[in-house]
């Protein structure tokens, strides 16, 4: 199945879910805690293209962590906000393609992301909470193929990515029955600045590491998270899915023994992952 394809299938998955968890939510009251803090294990597929240039996807492995200090019905102002910290961490290897420099499988890759959010709780009716954010976020990811050697003889080398952007989100909330709740999450991820990284240097020492700025792009975000409560903690399950397009890079110089010899620059590219999240809710 091509990449396309397969990114297309996923998302259809995703939404469809989403629709049969919606159509099929019995609705209680919804409840809050003043302090709120999850943690627990992830698993996900990542999948990034340079459309017409190559392509990497693979699993990723790691953990998560959100805390949410909300202090509804103490004061007028505490009953309207909500303040937000989280983030993950993965580790995982994906497979490159190419369409001029061939291939290259178990790339080591490393992606951290940590963000704060600040928002207001918005009661519907009785049943539901709208909750509306907007923050700060940081995303990190580290491609790391130096020391590799593709199918058609290109040397390999590390990528580090980075991006600074504006989480605009908005969580819908509610309790179900026999002890179950739901929370909703969509958000667009407004991208203010990143920066690529390339160790040219990892191919010969003659090179320098290129950095390009990158100025333009979007991401977009969803999940729909069960949490199941007891008396110690509350049981949590949430699918997700993450996405990002970012657009054409400045250029940047390369030299070669210290002496520009190029211009370098890191392409328009797509990424998807779509995973799951296990958890414990305190």
């Amino acid at each position: 199945m091509k990449a396309g394809k397969k990114k297309a299938a996923w998302v259809g998955v995703f939404i469809m879910s989403m629709a049969v968890i919606a159509a099929t939510a019995v609705p209680s009251a919804a409840q809050d805690k003043v302090h709120e803090f999850k943690i627990g294990p992830s698993i996900s597929w990542i999948n990034y293209e340079e459309p017409g240039l190559m392509e990497q996807d693979g699993m990723m492995y790691g953990f998560f962590y959100d805390y949410m200090f909300n202090p509804r019905n103490s004061t007028p102002l505490a009953n309207a906000l909500f303040l937000r910290i989280n983030g993950h961490t993965e580790f995982g290897q994906v497979d490159y393609t190419s369409t001029g420099t061939g291939s290259m499988d178990d790339i080591d890759d490393y992606m951290t992301e940590i963000r704060a959010a600040i928002g207001g709780n918005v009661d519907i009716n009785d049943q539901l909470v709208v909750m509306p954010y907007l923050g700060i976020g940081y995303r990190y990811l580290n491609d790391d193929s130096s020391g590799m050697v593709t199918s058609t003889g290109h040397f390999g080398y590390e990528r580090e990515s980075k991006y600074i952007y504006l989480p605009l989100g908005v969580l819908a909330k509610t309790s179900l029955e026999n002890g179950w709740a739901l929370v909703a999450n969509i958000e667009l991820d407004i991208f203010l600045d990143g920066e690529q990284q390339s160790h040219l240097e990892d191919v010969s020492s003659a090179y320098n590491t290129i950095e390009n700025d990158q100025n333009e792009g979007y991401g977009v975000r969803a999940s729909v998270q069960f949490s199941k409560s007891s008396e110690k903690f509350d049981f949590l399950v949430e699918p997700f899915i993450r996405y990002w397009d970012i657009e054409d890079s400045r250029t940047a110089v390369v030299t070669c023994g210290g002496t520009p010899c190029a211009l370098g620059y890191e392409p328009q590219n797509e990424s998807t992952e779509i995973g799951v999240k296990f958890g414990a809710k305190f």
